[in-house]
């Protein structure tokens, strides 16, 4: 049995393969159906990555998301530690 990376590969060359066999499609409907198809996937993961991003902002201590400085960490996991006392 394949791998689902080859199982997944498969699938996608079945589909270009259907889009390349068709007399009647042209190479500008499969580009312009792949980018569209990915414009999908995006707009509707972004609108939950925003709504993450708004309950992220409003959550206190948050700003801890937004530094790389060692210390911010370790401040933030003391307060944690802290909080749960």
């Amino acid at each position: 049995m394949n791998s689902y990376s080859e199982q997944r590969k498969e699938r996608l060359s079945d589909v270009i393969f259907e889009y390349l066999s068709d007399e009647k499609t042209t190479p500008d409907e499969l580009l312009c159906d792949l980018s569209e198809e990915v414009k999908d996937v995006f707009d509707y993961y972004n609108k939950y990555a925003i709504k993450c991003r708004k309950v992220l902002d409003m959550l206190p201590n948050n700003n801890i998301l937004k530094t790389t400085d060692t210390k911010d960490w370790e401040e933030f996991w003391s307060s944690c530690t802290s909080e749960e006392n």
